[in-house]
This record gives structure tokens, sequence and C-alpha cells, in this order.
């Protein structure tokens, strides 16, 4: 009896112990992650899984419980040496280098380690680009001295007379409005609900 009431306090123990240590290492500041990381790896700890909500909220890519992030060396020439493999992080299609910066997709769980590397100064997630679409129209009608002239043709309707449109739909919010107002006569002479893409043609104005 007295051995299974030990067993039983052994095993209590041994489940708080674990839970101080997870709340020591959830509670303390980790300076070297960027502060969305952190809470990353925190919630990883205690969750035992990622945080999707906090990582799409954030633009973090994120591959099988890895996360691209941009580690900063302290001197640039430590990264061509460094272990990077021990801390689980693989030098795929993600990896790169630039002066003293490493990008690559490192395993959640490892972020406070790595970031504790004296080697390491910083780690950071990479920043997110916004596309800046300009169509190659813009240059073949010299549309950029309109523009500086203040003739930008805001609020103008523009209809686009063709044969088909085809892929049109992959070009809106781009090259072209994200309001679109389609219709087609193609095989549809009194409706107007023919098909926009122009049967089997393949191009577009």
């Amino acid at each position: 009896m007295r051995i299974k009431y030990i067993c039983i306090l052994l095993l209590i123990w041994s489940a708080v112990s674990d839970r101080m240590q997870i709340h020591a290492e959830t509670s303390s500041r980790i300076p070297a992650l960027e502060y969305n990381l952190e809470r990353l790896y925190k919630d990883y700890k205690l969750l035992k899984k990622i945080n999707t909500g906090l990582s799409t909220k954030m633009n973090m890519v994120i591959v099988n419980e890895k996360v691209k992030v941009e580690v900063v060396f302290v001197n640039k020439n430590d990264i061509e040496g460094f272990s990077f493999s021990e801390y689980g992080v693989e030098k795929d299609d993600y990896f790169g280098v630039f002066s003293n910066i490493a990008q690559a997709l490192v395993p959640v769980q490892q972020l406070k380690d790595l970031s504790e590397n004296s080697l390491i100064k910083y780690i950071r997630v990479p920043a997110t680009g916004f596309p800046d679409v300009v169509s190659e129209g813009v240059f073949i009608i010299n549309a950029t001295e309109f523009h500086n002239a203040d003739y930008t043709g805001k609020g103008a309707k523009i209809a686009v007379i063709d044969l088909g449109f085809y892929g049109y739909e992959d070009l809106l919010g781009t090259e072209l409005p994200v309001n679109l107002i389609t219709k087609s006569f193609y095989d549809s002479p009194n409706a107007g609900t023919g098909d926009i893409h122009g049967g089997t043609q393949t191009h577009g104005t």
C-alpha cells in the first residue's frame, strides 16, 4: 500500500514539475525573439500545436510546424560555419543568406534555443511585401505623361470589346478592377449570357 501511495505522489510531483517548468518558460521574456514569434513559441509550449490564428493574422509562413524567420547574426562571418541542423533547420528552398541575415524555416519549438545562441542577435518575421503592379500598357501608350498632367482617368468607364478574354479572373484586383461587369454575346445573341472566355479562344485584350 505504501508503494502505491509513493507512486501516486511521484506521478503528481512529475506533473506539477512539468507544469511549473512550462509556466517558467512561458512567463519570462525571450529578449532575442520578436514579440509575435515569442507569442507563437509560448502558445506552442502550452497548446502543443501551432496557434494558427496568430500565424495567419501576422502573415507568418508555416510549413510542417516550422515558421519562416530571419535570423540576424552578430557577425556575418559566423553564418557559413553555423550548425543550423542542430536546430532542425534545413538548407532548402526557403533558406537564403544576405549579409548577416539568414532566412530559414525554423521549428517553432526550437525558436527559444536558437535565439539564446551567443552568435544570434535577433530573430524576426520577414517583412511582407505588397505587389505594385503596373501594366505594360502604361508604357506603350505613354500614359505616364498624362498622369503627370493630372489626367488619371479616374471615374471613367472602360469597355473592352473582344472575341474572348480567357483567364481574366486571374487579373482582378491587379491589372483589372476588382469590380468588373462582364457580358458576352458569344453563342447567346439574345440574353448576353454567353461564355466570356470566347469558347476555345485563349487570348485577351
